[in-house]
């Protein structure tokens, strides 16, 4: 049987990815629902599932999103790269307080977010600084180390604090951005969950201290490929707010961290 043009393209594409030859085939596990597997000097075997071979390349991505905690990725049977970005936790923001008390808090650090064992590290947010008018948490650093390959990008850094006047109040500085944005604006409301930006500072009264706002956690968007069967994976927790000092008010709290991974198939 002689294959006509479309086949025997389709047939030098099918070889190109598997790197063998006809006789070298072999049906995947995740490739036995009635498919029949092409066989050396068979090529009415191999025309009868070409069609299954082109469902199979053309297998849509599937995603998946882990939004806490720790555990284990399971990489799904014929999976040829996986694309996976992920984001640290965010800083909390700083608490506000009376010049004369000077003691409002700093915000806490946010979470490393990791996929893999020293694989991928994406850093969390530092707090703002309290005590006086404290400075903004620096971004988190981030880490990618071979077989994976992409782009890391440091979290922006908080706002810095100050001093209200005599007969004003002030709300302090919003929440440094990351790549996925929802940074918290005011010291009343929290950055959003999963987006690891930091949180604001606290709202300051007349004649007191704003604390710096908190930084936001390093981004990484990774190419892994070929990859193992199982990844252990730990998505960070958010920079908690730090705390009112007197006649003050407490600072945001930080986003969450985030790791999303996306399969491609043969």
């Amino acid at each position: 049987m002689s294959f006509t043009p479309e086949q025997e393209a389709e047939l030098l594409a099918l070889l190109a990815i598997t790197d063998k030859t006809i006789s070298q085939l072999e049906a995947s596990p995740a490739l036995t629902d009635s498919m029949l597997t092409p066989v050396e000097n068979s090529t009415g075997t191999f025309a009868a599932s070409m069609s299954k071979f082109k469902d199979y390349l053309r297998k849509a991505p599937t995603i998946t999103k882990l939004t806490s905690g720790s555990g284990t990725y399971t990489t799904s049977a014929g999976a040829l790269y996986l694309r996976v970005r992920q984001v640290g936790g965010g800083g909390g923001g700083a608490g506000s307080g009376t010049i004369a008390a000077n003691n409002h808090g700093s915000g806490g650090n946010g979470g490393a977010t990791t996929f893999g064992t020293s694989l991928l590290t994406a850093n969390g947010g530092a707090g703002g600084g309290g005590t006086g008018s404290g400075a903004g948490g620096l971004g988190g650093s981030t880490t990618i180390n071979s077989p994976a390959y992409g782009t890391g990008i440091s979290g922006g850094t908080g706002t810095s604090g100050g001093i209200t006047v005599a007969a004003q109040g002030q709300f302090g500085g919003p929440g440094a951005s990351s790549f996925f944005g929802g940074a918290s604006g005011r010291g009343d409301v929290a950055s959003a969950t999963n987006s690891g930006s930091g949180g604001a500072a606290g709202l300051a009264n007349a004649s007191s201290y704003i604390g710096g706002s908190g930084g936001a956690g390093g981004f990484i968007d990774a190419i892994i490929p070929s990859p193992s069967a199982t990844y252990s994976y730990a998505v960070a927790s958010a920079g908690t707010s730090g705390a009112a000092g007197t006649g003050g008010n407490a600072g945001a709290t930080g986003g969450s961290g985030y790791i999303e991974i996306t399969e491609y198939y043969f």
